[in-house]
């Protein structure tokens, strides 16, 4: 029997409770101070850096958030054809301003000044009906942006759940472990190796989810910008 088998079996602490501990800075229950594989002033190198969860609330949250990613495809694929239709009616409103100009220009020919400033006030107006149609397209440019920012980060999501269920797995297996033969001792040592690995696939998952939040928020704030120039132009309309 090596040492720690027989410093196990005399405190009864199995060799995986040990392990355990040491993944998870866990306290030993009913062990003496020496058998802490970490010393207590080291406890941060080992100490669990992702929150332990119920596999269940993970799942339930990996579930939504494929939903989410599914709805926000949906949506997608709506404002490209929204942003299609908005792009088509700026081409319509500029055939008209087009005609308006032709026949501004006739009537600055015929010399009748009244028809000319007539065609002058309403060239006008439908300039700025044009410029609404164009902050429009903006808006709808800039929701696209937006919706599909939106899409990558519940996707992130989705990696951050994926990977916290192996590695919740993995903790499971680990705590499953009861005997402190050489065999369990070398599968712990094994899962221990894996857990690590996994941590850091999380941390690597939720940095990159971090990220594409802040890029997310970043085009929510060029959708709000858009509307506000919406806004503006409507402003413009009723003023003239």
């Amino acid at each position: 029997m090596t040492g720690s088998n027989h410093v196990a079996r005399r405190t009864g602490v199995t060799v995986a409770s040990l392990f355990i501990a040491s993944a998870l800075a866990l306290p030993l229950e009913g062990s003496a101070q020496d058998l802490t594989l970490v010393p207590a002033q080291d406890r941060a190198t080992t100490m669990r850096l992702v929150a332990d969860r119920d596999e269940s609330a993970i799942e339930a949250d990996l579930d939504a958030a494929r939903d989410l990613s599914a709805a926000l495809e949906a949506e997608v694929e709506d404002l490209r054809l929204q942003l299609a239709e908005a792009k088509a009616a700026v081409d319509v409103k500029e055939s008209e301003i087009d005609v308006i100009k032709t026949r501004k220009d006739l009537a600055d020919k015929q010399d009748k000044e009244a028809e000319k400033k007539a065609f002058e006030e309403q060239e006008k107006d439908e300039e700025l009906q044009k410029r609404l149609l164009e902050r429009h397209v903006t808006l709808l440019e800039r929701q696209v942006d937006h919706v599909r920012a939106r899409r990558e980060a519940s996707r992130a999501g989705e990696r951050v759940f994926q990977a916290e269920m192996r590695l919740e797995r993995v903790a499971r297996d680990l705590e499953a472990l009861q005997e402190t033969d050489e065999a369990t001792l070398s599968r712990a040592m094994e899962l221990q190796a894996e857990f690590s690995k996994l941590e850091k696939d999380v941390l690597e998952a939720q940095r990159d989810y971090a990220r594409r939040k802040e890029d997310e928020a970043g085009r929510e704030r060029r959708v709000i910008e858009a509307r506000l120039q919406i806004v503006e132009a409507r402003e413009r309309i009723r003023s003239s």
